[in-house]
C-alpha cells in the first residue's frame, strides 16, 4: 500500500495544470455582472417601449374579442338548434317518438 501512496504521489507531482491566459477575461466578466445588474424592470421597459406594448396588447384584445364572438356565434346556433328540437319534440308526436329511439 505504501508503494501505491508512492506512485500516486508521482503521478500528482508530474500532473501540472497550465490554462492559457486571457487578458480580457476580468473585463469581461465585470461586463457581465454589470449588465445583470442594470436589467430594466417591467415597467421601466413597458415605458421605454410604450408603442410596442400598446401595439401588442391592442391585439390581444382584437384577438380576444373575435375568438370570443365566434365562439359566441357558434353556442348561439347550437342552442337555437336545440330549442327549435326541444319545441318540436313537444307538438309533435314523430319526434318524440324519435327522441325516443336516440336515447
Amino acid at each position: 500500500m505504501n508503494n501505491e501512496d508512492h506512485s500516486l504521489r508521482e503521478t500528482l507531482a508530474d500532473w501540472r495544470v497550465a490554462p492559457q491566459t486571457d487578458a480580457g477575461f476580468r473585463a469581461r466578466v465585470w461586463q457581465r455582472i454589470d449588465r445583470a445588474a442594470s436589467r430594466e424592470s417591467w415597467p421601466v421597459y413597458a415605458r421605454r417601449h410604450a408603442t410596442g406594448v400598446a401595439f401588442a396588447l391592442g391585439l390581444a384584445l382584437v384577438a380576444g374579442g373575435w375568438f370570443g364572438r365566434t365562439y359566441a356565434h357558434q353556442q348561439v346556433k347550437r342552442d337555437r338548434d336545440r330549442l327549435a328540437w326541444d319545441y318540436l319534440a313537444s307538438i309533435d308526436a314523430r319526434y318524440q317518438a324519435d327522441q325516443f329511439t336516440r336515447q
